[in-house]
């Protein structure tokens, strides 16, 4: 429908119609078209705005959370790498470099810390993974060339390898439980904190006693507190006791190879139940022997071992 025009008359006092001609009708047409395209451009302007204002920061966001979320996994299992390379270092520096007399390499200075992910940038968070990788990396080369100089020692001293201690000294059938492990432990007896130079491996009365490594008995009798006990020495600085033994199998100077029955299981001496009491001592001082159940553990049941003889609070002697 058309719109209908009207202008005022000042002589008639009155509104009097009025016929546009069709120049005013395009021309007014265009003017209605202009407004109505400035509208629309002022909604899109708008829309933009709000688009890259609000909604290319709401992505961002949630593009930087899936990051973050990747990343962490991605520290984890770097966190659990870490940790099992410096479990093999431990074994490394504590064990096998011990045992072959060899220098400790020192790779503490590739320990990185992880980066808190949630405020940094980008370039922040790959550089700290790619720190971390690149050292987890070195270390692994660490290891690999530590233990291709100790496979070559190891062959130029297999008599040696023959002595060193580096079994349990009760069959892994016989053994109940460790009761505890190598440091500072409670006095069954006094309830006092002392220091435990050994493990405590519980077993039932009567079970065998293993020589862990070959050598030479040099004690095999009756030790005040200790009870019946064999003293092995195998040479090159290593020397094991074995204590509370309920009879001895061997004598003094007599010649034992590693996993010889040297002993039973008992509680003699100052002991509160069935147990073996085992130390080993190098170059006349205790080590914790843990470290010496290399023939028989892999590196997850060494773990293991590791973590249940630390969680003993007590001891049985």
């Amino acid at each position: 429908m058309h719109k209908i025009y009207y202008q005022y008359n000042e002589e008639k006092s009155c509104y009097e119609r009025v016929y546009p001609t069709l120049l005013q009708r395009t021309i007014g047409l265009l003017k209605g078209a202009l407004k109505r395209t400035a509208m629309m451009l002022v909604v899109i302007v708008a829309a933009l705005w709000v688009y890259d204002t609000y909604w290319i920061e709401y992505r961002n966001r949630r593009q930087k959370s899936s990051l973050i979320e990747k990343c962490q996994e991605l520290e984890v299992q770097l966190t659990k790498a870490y940790q099992v390379t410096a479990k093999l270092s431990e074994r490394d520096r504590n064990l096998y470099r011990v045992m072959v007399q060899a220098e400790p390499v020192d790779d503490d200075f590739l320990n990185v810390n992880s980066t808190e992910l949630k405020d940094s940038t980008d370039e922040a968070i790959i550089s700290s993974i790619e720190k971390r990788v690149s050292n987890l990396q070195k270390r692994m080369v660490l290891l690999s060339e530590s233990y291709d100089e100790i496979g070559t020692m190891y062959a130029n001293q297999g008599e040696k390898w023959q002595c060193i201690p580096s079994i349990r000294p009760i069959r892994s059938t016989d053994l109940v439980q460790f009761s505890s492990g190598y440091g500072l432990r409670l006095d069954p007896i006094t309830g006092e904190a002392k220091m435990h130079n050994g493990l405590d491996f519980v077993a039932p009365q009567g079970r065998d006693v293993l020589a862990t490594g070959a050598g030479t008995v040099s004690f095999a009798d009756w030790r005040e507190s200790f009870g019946y006990t064999v003293v092995i020495d195998h040479g090159f600085g290593y020397e094991t006791l074995y204590a509370h033994q309920e009879k001895l199998l061997v004598k003094k100077g007599q010649s034992v190879r590693r996993g010889d029955i040297i002993g039973l299981v008992g509680s003699t001496g100052r002991s509160t139940g069935p147990h073996l009491h085992y130390e080993v001592h190098l170059q006349g001082r205790t080590v914790n022997p843990i470290h010496f159940f290399s023939k028989e553990l892999t590196p997850y049941q060494y773990d293991n071992l590791l973590r249940e003889s630390a969680y003993r609070a007590g001891t049985l002697d």
